[in-house]
């Protein structure tokens, strides 16, 4: 039951965040929907360096990941925002930035959590054997 809860209260915590991060910096109408764009990009970098940061030995009191992992960038980094994107734009009879947006979040989004566990292989080094 607990996981279930830190779950809910993660994503809580991610859903509002990308909620203010798109009323903060909306989507063009017409173009490159950039903010889904780096909120997922932001969101694989921080999944890459957590999740490796807790595989790599780094222990809190509780296991953060039901809360951080799947709640919080669960709900921030969305794959339904993207698919939603991609059809208004081809609907919009933009296939080319369709198709452009769809690639670029799937290699940009990997590159992102690859220097995340990168990162997060450094910083275990450091954190972790002291």
């Amino acid at each position: 039951m607990g996981n279930i809860v830190a779950v809910a209260v993660g994503g809580m915590i991610g859903a509002s965040a990308r909620y203010v991060f798109v009323l903060a910096w909306p989507n063009p109408d017409d173009g490159f929907a950039q903010t889904t764009f780096v909120e997922n990009v932001v969101g694989s970098f921080l999944l890459g360096l957590l999740l490796t940061l807790i595989l790599q030995g780094w222990r809190w009191r509780w296991d953060i990941r039901p809360l951080v992992a799947v709640g919080a960038l669960g709900s921030f980094t969305t794959f339904s925002a993207l698919t939603e994107d991609v059809v208004r734009l081809a609907d919009d009879g933009r296939a080319e930035v369709a198709a452009a947006y769809a690639i670029a979040s799937v290699v940009v989004g990997l590159a992102a959590a690859g220097a995340g566990v990168l990162m997060g292989r450094t910083l275990a080094r450091r954190v972790v054997r002291r």
